[in-house]
């Protein structure tokens, strides 16, 4: 799979997949309630429609009318659109399980999956987390599958992402490399880039345990938005601030607590410069158990999600 493109939280990313749709993941959008194709209208007939459609149906023609003619309208509905399987031609599916790339991720566990109970823009959500495979080109990164679906979006319908996201290990911090697929923030509009840089989100588990250790990415997200090139310059710096008590399904574990904050230029999109903070909790041998995402400027929650379930995984005792 060549190299072409990931708000976190999935709102931060790094280089996609040709072939995929990605955006931030709390920066990008498109919405709808139709669960129809991204092709759009495949009825076949012989007269043409020119009016422009704004319909919200769940039939996979993209439009209401029952007459057999060949519809040239313009479609501006869209929509959460689960139901095409990700790409997966590129990926081990059944690779060597390697647990040791990162004690509080165990990304190379096979079979691995997480559930969470989520609010995204402040819509009740749900997100899965399931294990993929294994790259088999560029550095072999760690796959897994996120799809998050939430209510209530730019036209009434479902809105979230489903994405694969690619993580490895570098000198012991683990990374989020690069992912695919689409992400909308329930604004309405689709936007798919690549960006330059992978982003470390956890460091060594020789610094972890040492609150202040800090570290910095930066990256430019170069996306396109209804056909428009547009750049959005991402920066941040991630902190530990050390060790928290957390309850996970009803037992207490000891957490690693982390902050990321962060800037994106989004004026090319129209949408401002957008300033957050994640604050994040993992536990060793399970991986991300809570996440917190405000707009500092705000105040507004952008994103909080917290582990309702997960399979595959072993958390350290607490």
């Amino acid at each position: 799979m060549s190299r072409s493109l990931f708000l976190a939280s999935l709102l931060l990313v790094t280089a996609c997949r040709s072939g995929g749709v990605g955006y931030d993941p709390t920066d990008t959008s498109w919405a709808g309630t139709d669960t129809d194709s991204a092709s759009g209208d495949t009825d076949t007939d012989t007269d043409t429609d020119t009016d422009t459609d704004t319909d919200t149906d769940t039939d996979t023609s993209g439009d209401t009318d029952s007459d057999t003619n060949t519809d040239t309208d313009t479609d501006t509905d869209t929509g959460v659109d689960t139901g095409s399987p990700l790409d997966t031609s590129d990926i081990d599916t059944n690779p060597t399980p390697d647990p040791s790339c990162h004690a509080f991720d165990p990304m190379g566990s096979l079979g691995w999956t997480r559930s969470y109970d989520a609010t995204f823009r402040g819509q009740a959500a749900t997100e899965e987390q399931a294990f993929v495979g294994k790259d088999t080109t560029g550095t072999g990164e760690w796959v897994y599958q996120s799809t998050l679906v939430a209510s209530g979006g730019a036209q009434g319908g479902t809105f979230g992402w489903d994405i694969h996201v690619y993580q490895d290990c570098v000198d012991g911090a683990a990374r989020v490399v690069d992912w695919n697929g689409v992400v909308d923030a329930g604004t309405g509009t689709a936007f798919q880039g690549s960006a330059s840089a992978p982003r470390p989100y956890l460091p060594a588990v020789a610094d972890i345990d040492t609150p202040g250790h800090s570290w910095t990415y930066a990256y430019d997200l170069n996306a396109e938005a209804m056909g428009f090139p547009i750049a959005i310059a991402t920066a941040g710096t991630y902190t530990v601030i050390g060790r928290e008590d957390i309850d996970v399904l009803g037992t207490s574990y000891s957490a690693v607590k982390l902050e990321n904050v962060f800037t994106q230029d989004r004026s090319a999109a129209f949408l401002g410069m957008f300033n957050g903070k994640s604050t994040l909790w993992y536990v060793e041998g399970l991986g991300l158990v809570k996440e917190d995402m405000v707009d500092t400027t705000t105040g507004d929650s952008e994103l909080t999600k917290e582990l309702s379930a997960y399979t595959g995984l072993t958390p350290i005792a607490p």
